[in-house]
């Protein structure tokens, strides 16, 4: 997986921008956690990774989270909205596209909770 990964990225152009490289959250954070451990840290306890679907969901409460773990006071959020813009619109996928993209997501997102 590890070597599929980075020949993915070695051989796609602008693998960041594509729609797989953004997507594989699980091993973009395993490649931070790697590079911490080189220097001596413990991912475990210096990140806090926050996903948007419970931000867009409770904004205050992911934000009061994010001071308690940073260990300032806990505060009102000021006026949030979201800035995630696709900028483009495309029809509904099939039902069977659906099904085989979260076939082939399921194990990746499993690692990150």
């Amino acid at each position: 997986e590890r070597q599929a990964w980075t020949k993915y990225q070695d051989n796609i152009q602008n693998s960041i921008t594509s729609p797989i490289g953004r997507s594989l959250y699980a091993l973009q954070l395993e490649e931070w956690y790697d590079g911490l451990r080189q220097i001596g840290r413990d991912p475990e306890t210096e990140t806090l990774a926050i996903r948007s679907e419970h931000m867009k969901a409770d904004p205050d409460g992911v934000y009061n989270k994010i001071l308690w773990w940073l260990r300032l006071p806990s505060e009102t959020l000021p006026e949030y909205s979201s800035k995630m813009k696709t900028g483009y619109s495309s029809p509904p996928i099939s039902n069977h596209t659906r099904t085989l993209l979260m076939k082939f997501f399921k194990p990746y997102n499993q690692r990150l909770y």
